[in-house]
């Protein structure tokens, strides 16, 4: 007889990514499909604060990548412009 797993801690028994894809081996016609995410969780409203937070982070992050690719451009373009 197989051991009973513990219980997993922060479990709630949601299906996070259902692995019962039709053409798989494990695939079994009986098994329902997980009910679809919904509910307060997956709906929140944000708060004017916490959208212009969020509005924020976004720009800083697009600016860091744009800065550090223009950067190395332009230091490339410098190198070549030294060693030529």
């Amino acid at each position: 007889m197989a051991k009973e797993k513990p219980p997993i801690e922060g479990d709630d028994g949601r299906t996070v990514a259902p692995m019962n894809v039709e053409g798989m081996p494990w695939y079994r016609k009986d098994r329902p499909d997980p009910p679809a995410r919904s509910g307060p969780q997956f709906h929140e409203k944000l708060t004017p604060g916490e959208r212009w937070a969020y509005f924020t982070g976004m720009f800083k992050a697009i600016l860091l990548i744009t800065v550090s690719i223009w950067g190395a451009i332009a230091l490339f373009i410098l190198v070549i412009y030294l060693l030529g």
